[in-house]
C-alpha cells in the first residue's frame, strides 16, 4: 500500500454538488442577497501529486468521483493521472487504453481532514462510477468490463465482478496486447450503486463494438445495447441481467428506493424509469419534458441527458431528485449551451419543483437524512458575483468556468445557502449524512486537483 508523505490544507474556494434548473413551481424565490454564503473550510490536496513528496505521479491528477461513508467519518475520491501517451502506432486506432487511477481516503473526523490511504492501479479505459457500502466496508469502483470491489479500510481490491466481457478485458491488460481491441465488442461501466442493505450492487453497462478496418462513412465505435446487470455481494454470482436500451441509450444515474424494492435509471434520455431489480420488470416511466402532462419541467436549450439520480426519503415520504444537463457537460466536452435542471419529483413520478440554476449541473448530492439536497453549476465565464472571491481562488481566462454549490430544502425547493466554487467545473460531490460536511472535487488539469470541504453549521439558515 502505498504511503503518503505529506498533504496540504489551505482555507479556499468552496464547492459542491451538482443539478440544473430555471423554474421553481408554486415557490417564490429569495433574493441572493437575502441568501447566506458560506466559505470554504478547507482544501485538500494528494501530495502523490506533488513531487515535492517523493510520490509524484507522472502527469496531471484528475478527480473524477467523491463518496462518503453512512456515518459521514470517511471521504473516499477517485481519480484519474493523465499520462503522457506513446504516438503514432497502435495507439492511434484502438478505442481504450491503459489509464492510472488513484483512490484515497480521507478521515473527516478532527477540524483538518486526514488523509489515511491511497492506492493506485492501471486499467483500461476509465471510471464508471463510485459506490460505498451501507456498512462501509466496500468501495465499488465501476471499470471497463467490470466492477472492482476493494477493501475501505485499506484500499486493496478484493473482488472482480465481471460483466460479460470481463474475462477478455483481463485478457488483453495480462497479454499487453492492445490489437486485440482493434475489433472487439465490450462493456463499459457508466453508474453503479448498492442496495440499502448491501447485499446487492447494480450496475449500468454501455455495450461498445470496435471496427477495423474502418469502412468509408461507417463509425470507429458503434452502440450494441445498454443493461443493467445485478450482482450478489457476498458471492460475486449475477442474479439478473436485462437490457434498458429502450427506455434508455446510455444510463448515467441509478438509485435504490429505501426499501430496495425499486431501482431507479435515467441517463442519455428525458425519460426516467422504475424498475424491479429482482425481476427486471418495469413499474413506472415518465417523459421530463412530456408537455401533455400539466406540470411537465420546462425544456431549456439542449438539456436532454439526465447527469445524476438521487433518492431521498424523509419520514414516510420519498423522493426522486434529478440533475439534467446538455450532452456536451456530460461527456466532457462543454458547450455554449449548458443549462440543465435539477427535479423533485414523488415516488409516483408527479413533478413538485425545480430548482434554478444558470449553469449545466453533472452531479446531486443528499445531506441531513434527505432533509436538504446540494448541487453544483458551472457556468461559462463572465458572471457576476455579489461578492468577491475567495483570495486563493485561481485566476480564471475569459473562456473558463465559474462554480457554485447550492443547498436547497428537499421538501420544499426553498434555497438554504450558496457555497462559491471558483473557476473549475465541478466534477464530483459527497455529503456527509448527517450534514456535517459538504465535499465537491475538481481539476483542470493544470497541476491544480484538489478538493474543497465546507464544515456546515448545526442547523442551515
Amino acid at each position: 500500500m502505498n504511503r503518503i508523505i505529506r498533504w496540504q490544507r489551505l482555507s479556499w474556494i468552496p464547492a459542491l454538488l451538482v443539478g440544473v434548473s430555471l423554474m421553481s413551481f408554486g415557490q417564490d424565490q429569495p433574493s441572493n442577497q437575502e441568501i447566506p454564503r458560506i466559505a470554504p473550510r478547507t482544501l485538500l490536496r494528494n501530495s502523490a501529486a506533488d513531487p515535492m513528496a517523493g510520490n509524484a505521479l507522472v502527469g496531471d491528477l484528475a478527480y473524477r468521483w467523491l463518496g462518503a461513508s453512512s456515518d459521514g467519518r470517511y471521504l473516499y475520491a477517485a481519480s484519474l493521472v493523465h499520462e503522457p501517451t506513446p504516438q503514432g502506432g497502435i495507439y492511434l486506432h484502438v478505442p481504450l487504453v491503459p489509464v492510472r487511477r488513484v483512490f484515497e481516503c480521507w478521515d473527516m473526523t478532527g477540524a483538518n481532514p486526514r488523509l489515511v490511504w491511497w492506492e493506485d492501479f492501471r486499467r483500461l479505459g476509465t471510471f464508471g462510477g463510485l459506490s460505498i457500502s451501507p456498512d462501509g466496508k466496500l468501495l465499488a469502483v465501476g471499470e471497463c468490463g467490470r466492477v472492482c470491489l476493494h477493501d475501505a479500510s485499506t484500499g486493496r481490491m478484493v473482488r472482480e465482478l465481471d460483466t460479460q466481457s470481463g474475462k477478455f478485458i483481463r485478457e488483453v491488460e495480462m497479454s499487453n496486447d492492445l490489437s486485440k481491441l482493434l475489433s472487439a465488442e465490450y462493456e463499459e461501466v457508466t453508474a453503479l450503486t448498492f442496495s440499502p442493505d448491501g447485499k446487492f450492487l447494480a450496475a449500468a453497462l454501455h455495450g461498445r463494438k470496435s471496427r477495423w478496418p474502418v469502412e468509408k462513412g461507417q463509425e470507429r465505435l458503434a452502440h450494441t445495447g445498454t443493461w443493467i446487470q445485478v450482482w450478489e455481494v457476498s458471492s460475486g454470482k449475477t442474479l439478473i441481467r436485462w437490457d434498458v436500451g429502450k427506455q434508455c441509450p446510455r444510463v448515467f444515474g441509478l438509485a435504490y428506493a429505501a426499501d430496495g424494492k425499486i431501482l431507479g435509471v435515467a441517463g442519455d434520455s428525458p425519460r426516467i424509469t422504475v424498475w424491479e431489480p429482482h425481476t427486471g420488470k418495469l413499474v413506472r416511466a415518465w417523459n421530463m419534458y412530456d408537455e401533455a402532462t400539466p406540470n411537465a419541467v420546462p425544456r431549456v436549450g439542449q438539456a436532454t441527458v439526465v447527469s445524476d439520480l438521487k433518492y431521498a426519503r424523509i419520514r414516510e415520504q420519498g423522493f426522486w431528485l434529478s440533475a439534467s444537463a446538455t450532452p456536451g457537460i456530460v461527456y466532457g466536452r462543454p458547450n455554449s449551451v449548458n443549462q440543465g435542471l435539477v427535479s423533485v419529483w414523488d415516488e409516483t413520478g408527479r413533478l413538485l419543483h425545480t430548482l434554478p440554476h444558470d449553469g449545466a449541473v453533472r452531479a446531486l448530492a443528499v445531506g441531513e437524512s434527505g432533509q436538504w439536497l446540494a448541487s453544483v453549476e458551472s457556468l461559462k465565464w463572465p458572471k457576476s458575483w455579489p461578492q468577491p472571491l475567495p483570495p486563493m481562488l485561481p485566476e480564471a481566462a475569459p473562456e473558463e468556468f465559474h462554480s457554485e454549490v447550492y443547498i436547497w430544502e428537499t421538501a420544499t425547493g426553498r434555497k438554504r445557502a450558496v457555497l462559491p466554487l471558483g473557476t473549475r467545473p465541478a466534477t464530483g460531490l459527497a455529503a456527509a449524512p448527517d450534514g456535517r460536511w459538504l465535499a465537491a472535487c475538481f481539476s483542470n488539469h493544470e497541476k491544480m486537483a484538489a478538493i474543497v470541504v465546507w464544515h456546515l453549521p448545526a442547523r442551515l439558515p
